[in-house]
């Protein structure tokens, strides 16, 4: 399925726990449009994130990014939350199944 990064912040481990991550290349990452797996997103392992447009809507298949352990999964209606040893990565939905 299909979501868009919207937010990173910091999960405690480097920095204020809620804290956007305005280090290193965290903030490119905002807004990029990814596929994702929840299936295959395993908590105590990697994560990993196949990018499919940057945030301005160029190409960006054929990239990926892989975080560090994931410790929890939440999964909304409309969102998906994934906290990583590291950071939490907030994920808008960007398709969704319509109803019969």
């Amino acid at each position: 399925m299909e979501y868009k990064i919207t937010k990173i912040t910091h999960s405690g481990t480097k920095g204020e726990r809620g804290q956007d991550r305005t280090d290193g290349r965290y903030p490119m990452r905002i807004g990029r449009t990814v596929e994702l797996d929840l299936d295959n997103v395993k908590l105590g392992k990697p994560m990993i994130i196949n990018y499919l447009k940057d945030a301005d809507g160029s190409d960006y298949s054929n990239m990926y990014l892989r975080t560090s352990c994931v410790i929890s999964v939440i999964s909304t209606a409309s969102a998906v939350f994934i906290e990583t040893m590291n950071s939490i990565f907030t994920f808008e939905k960007t398709e969704f199944l319509e109803c019969p």
